[in-house]
């Protein structure tokens, strides 16, 4: 196995690339080190023209450099140290350029002169940080990582790294600036680069040739996927230089463009002024000649509107035509006028009134022999001017857009689509106020010439590349995999030998005894354990394969045999393909589980009970090898998960029994209390219907909770003396009413020899012949139901007949397993969870009886409860008072409080006490109820277990503390019913316990308890 992939440490095979690689680096980076401690700029940055490698980076690679030293000297704890700051320097150098700020650590060894597209001086490029975060994430995997995740990890890595130095390596060979540098930020150096890419490498090299390699599916993936990442960010950089490029050729055509509309414009505005000035200059002018001068000006000129002469005192004196009319603004034009006074020069403005045809303003003041004389207005047409302008530049590949200096569009020379365009500003001497913005777009035809794909066809190629590199490394794979195949049928005898000479002499013996043992077994080829011990025997003949998995994979550590799975493990792949019989044989060290021997035989190999014999004892021997390998603290940790897991798997069964039970105290308790106020008969079975629903949920909830706790082991059997005739006659009666609306009889017989007070466990006899009856009563349409009794070989037997649909010979055993029915059409039929017999098996198994079940499809079933038992005493036995007769309250007068947060469970309590005659107070948690005890004096409480703010442990405790002897009763309330809650309530003090959903029954007679303690004086 290659030993930088399990972090061993000899220099040998391709462990020496890493070595010799990190060596480089710290030569690299020394060498830089020295260049900046010296300001040898060429041991920096190579060319004045490149970028300088900073002292942060050095110091980067210095620490890379002794982190893959580490893997020969197998120093682990330095390279995980060398790995965090490494990360450390790294990400906080990403982070300073997201959140834009310095930390202070860019120039905190070095002070930096050297900014060759530098945009931080210091700081080492963002790209450069990412490579060098994931060279610390290499270097910091086999800390944390194991087994194919840690594969994973160091091939995602090392190709990170690898495509972006890669990248950065081409886009300098390539001038694709882009590709060295991410925007505006400072550019990763040429050797920066280049020592990424030698690392990066490196750790591929090694892993390539690693024995892994055959093994993981996903490398193919991994592969194509980084070279698609490599083009793609090769492609987008040259993408974007390409841009540059073409943004800078059309920007200088933009200026050639701008300085052609400036001298266009620039003698537009010197023939203006000569116009103006030759009103004052020329004595032959008057109004006549003024108007054929101005005349020829527009014919010339073609983009004039109107000339305007003003006086000294700004009255027009002549004008040439009136386009504008009264748009002219006179506030507008004086202060432009005052701006033309003060430079004696020409003013563009635009007017303050905009009309539908865009106009500009030439105006001009005239003066002779330093005296003002008036002024000249010309009126300027803005589409003609600039149609003009560019009718005279006569570019066919770019178009212009002219905007005013409020950003509106006053002239497009022609449409234009491109979304390219350089933005210049228009400023002549002449012009004093208005700025004109000149866009400059090149045209269609002119984008299609400059159009360069060499960026998409760079990256299109490079997915196809990448595609085929995957399937490249795919076959190598199999290559790969094919070979190793075939080295393992020619050396089997020689791997064998070479296990036992890894083995002890205990081993040994084992391991003989075991392939003597295969040789009598002549339909079996392999066994092997592969997940640990990697126990590796040959048997005579190939018809199938044993595999032995070990559920249990943290108890038991990896063993020197380990080198021989990576390629066994194709081999036994290939045979599982095949079409295989499972047969399963517990691994089994004392009574400790250890695992499966999973066998594989060949579909329709016939049965022979010597191989399996022989498959028994290689089982045990297998276990006997494995054990010598187990740490008896393993064990340990083995048997506290499982101890862990049933704790966790209560705990769930709790809380979900506390949760069903609290809505169904509301529904029960309010449909008992409905009972006395409603008298229609629609209204009664519809009432009917809610409880028996009720009853049904309540009963499976109960089923659950008792599966749970049996499978646990934690079911108490209680033996008491009872009255075991009542107990029968209580139960046939039960089922009466149920029974005589579907118009079938039920009846019971106790022999006479049989006892009427018994001790066993009443509460599991009770449960299984109230199962009997139900099911009875659900599977039989007409006829009868019989529960009889009697002795049976000093034991009873309690029977339960019906004339119902009756169960197939076949079939009888399925009633017993667990969540099972007879089949799917019984369940959608009569309902059920399939939990009720196999529960009451178990049950009859634990006070030491059994079940038999005698039936025929179609005539009935008889299901018998036997179990032994001991005679009981007769005891004396309190009257039994009926609650739908007499009101509790005229017995025991009573001040009752009710404590729970739960207003329904108010009600529902409240409900009940009213019922029997009692009103009562309320409150919401135990500190409320200290509160009302502290006014007033209370003789029952019924208290609610789970409250917020004080609970009703707690509340017990106080109210014990502040008492004493004088304290209330206290009934304890609780949707948990299970034997350690009950238990938990008596410990802290309470006197009794009512499970919900609450009963008036039940709460009759632990009120009556308190009747009886009062009368004897307790």
């Amino acid at each position: 196995m290659n030993n930088f992939i399990d972090g061993n440490s000899p220099v040998e095979g391709e462990n020496k690339i890493i070595f010799l690689s990190g060596l480089f680096s710290i030569v690299i980076s020394v060498i830089v080190m020295i260049g900046w401690h010296f300001k040898i700029n060429v041991l920096i940055q190579l060319n004045p023209d490149f970028v300088p490698m900073q002292f942060n980076t050095a110091l980067g690679f210095f620490m890379s450099g002794l982190g893959f030293a580490t893997y020969v000297f197998d120093l682990k704890k330095m390279r995980r140290i060398l790995a965090i700051l490494l990360f450390v320097l790294s990400s906080v150098t990403l982070l300073q350029y997201i959140v834009n700020m310095s930390f202070g650590i860019d120039q905190l060894f070095m002070n930096h002169y050297l900014t060759t597209l530098t945009s931080h001086p210091g700081r080492m490029a963002p790209n450069t940080a990412l490579c060098f975060m994931g060279i610390s994430l290499l270097l910091l995997s086999g800390s944390f990582l194991r087994g194919d995740k840690l594969i994973v990890a160091r091939w995602i890595f090392s190709l990170v790294v690898l495509s972006l130095s890669t990248v950065a390596l081409v886009g300098y060979v390539s001038g694709n600036e882009y590709a060295f540098g991410w925007q505006k930020y400072t550019r990763m150096a040429i050797h920066t680069s280049f020592t990424f890419a030698v690392l990066s490498f490196s750790m591929v090299l090694n892993l390539v040739f690693s024995k892994e390699t055959t093994k993981q599916k996903w490398l193919p993936l991994i592969v194509s996927l980084s070279c698609v990442f490599c083009f793609t960010l090769f492609g987008q950089g040259l993408k974007k230089t390409e841009a540059r490029k073409f943004l800078r050729t059309v920007d200088s055509h933009a200026e050639l463009m701008i300085s052609k509309i400036t001298l266009e414009l620039g003698q537009d505005i010197f023939a203006f002024k000569r116009l103006s000035q030759r009103i004052i200059y020329d004595r032959r002018l008057n109004e006549s000649f003024w108007r054929k001068d101005t005349t020829e000006y527009i014919s010339d000129f073609g983009f004039y509107s109107d000339f305007i002469f003003f006086d000294p005192n700004d009255n027009i004196v002549w004008q040439y035509r009136e386009v504008l009319g009264e748009v002219l603004d006179r506030e507008n034009f004086l202060e432009n006028l005052k701006i033309a006074k003060k430079d004696r020069n020409v003013v563009i403005f635009e007017p303050a009134i905009q009309t539908e045809e865009k106009f500009f303003y030439f105006l001009f003041p005239l003066y002779s022999s330093g005296v003002y004389r008036g002024a000249s207005l010309g009126v300027v047409s803005t589409e003609r001017l600039f149609a003009r302008i560019a009718n005279s530049l006569n570019r066919k590949d770019f178009t212009f857009e002219v905007f005013n200096k409020t950003g509106d569009s006053i002239y497009k020379s022609s449409p234009h689509q491109s979304k390219i365009k350089s933005v210049k500003e228009l400023s002549l001497s002449q012009v004093r106020k208005e700025v004109i913005e000149v866009d400059i777009y090149p045209s269609s035809d002119y984008l299609n010439i400059m159009d360069n794909k060499t960026p998409e066809i760079i990256i299109v190629s490079g997915i196809i590349l990448s595609i085929f590199l995957g399937v490249l490394t795919y076959l190598f794979q199999m290559t790969t995999k094919s070979r190793s195949i075939s080295l393992l049928r020619l050396n089997e005898n020689l791997i064998f030998n070479e296990i036992l000479s890894l083995s002890n002499r205990n081993d040994i013996g084992l391991l003989e005894k075991l392939q003597s043992c295969l040789a009598s077994i002549t339909k079996v080829r392999w066994l092997k354990e592969i997940d640990k011990v990697g126990i590796y025997l040959k048997a005579d003949r190939e018809v199938g394969n044993f595999v032995l998995r070990n559920l249990n994979e943290s108890i038991l550590k990896t063993s020197s045999f380990q080198s021989f799975e990576i390629d066994h493990a194709i081999f036994f792949e290939e045979n599982e393909n095949g079409a295989f019989s499972k047969y399963y044989l517990p691994i089994r060290s004392k009574t400790l589980y250890l695992g499966t021997l999973i066998c594989y035989l060949e579909s329709g190999h016939s049965e022979n009970q010597s191989e399996f014999r022989y498959l028994n004892t290689c089982a045990d021997i297998i276990a006997a090898l494995i054990a010598a390998h187990f740490h008896e603290e393993d064990l340990q940790i083995a048997i506290n998960e499982s101890k862990n897991a049933e704790k966790a798997k209560a705990a769930f069964l709790a809380n979900m029994s506390h949760e069903i039970r609290t809505p169904l105290n509301g529904i029960m308790g309010m449909t008992s209390l409905l009972r006395e106020s409603i008298t229609d008969t629609d209204g009664l079975e519809k009432l009917e219907i809610i409880e028996s629903s009720s009853r049904t949920l309540m009963s499976i909830i109960n089923d659950i909770l008792d599966l749970s706790k049996i499978d646990a082991g934690k079911l108490d059997i209680e033996n008491i003396n009872f009255d075991f005739h009542k107990l029968i006659n209580e139960q046939s009666q039960l089922y009466t009413s149920i029974t005589s609306k579907k118009g079938v009889s039920i009846e019971h017989k106790i022999a006479e020899s049989v006892p009427r007070w018994i001790i066993s466990d009443s509460l599991r006899i009770r449960q299984i012949v109230n199962n009997f009856i139900s099911n009875a009563v659900k599977f039989t349409e007409r006829g009868k139901i019989s529960l009889t009794v009697e002795e049976y070989q000093g034991r009873i037997k309690i029977s339960v007949k019906d004339s119902g649909i009756g169960i197939s010979e076949l079939d009888i055993e399925k009633l017993f397993k667990d969540f099972s029915q007879v089949d799917t059409s019984t369940t959608r039929r009569f309902g059920g969870t399939g939990l009720g017999l196999s529960i009451c098996r178990k049950l009859a198994t634990l006070i030491g009886g059994e079940i038999t079940v005698e039936s025929i499809v179609g005539e009935g079933s008889i299901f018998s409860l036997i179990f032994p038992y001991t005679m009981g005493e007769e005891e004396v036995t309190l009257p039994v008072i009926d609650t739908n007769l007499t009101r509790m309250a005229d017995l025991l007068p009573l001040k009752i409080l009710v404590v729970d947060d739960n207003i329904i469970n108010q009600k529902v309590a409240g409900g009940m006490l009213k019922k029997i005659g009692y009103q009562t107070e309320f409150a919401h948690h135990g500190k409320e109820a200290l509160l009302l005890l502290n006014k007033e004096k209370f003789d029952v409480i019924l208290m609610d277990c789970h409250m917020p703010v004080m609970d009703g442990f707690k509340a017990t405790e106080e109210i014990i503390r502040l008492y004493g002897k004088d304290r209330p009763y206290i009934i304890a309330l609780s949707a948990s019913s299970m034997k350690e809650d009950i238990d938990h309530c008596m410990e802290v003090g309470m006197d009794d316990f009512l499970s919900k959903p609450l009963q008036i029954k039940p709460l009759y007679d632990s009120l009556m308890k308190l009747k009886t303690l009062s009368e004897k004086g307790e």
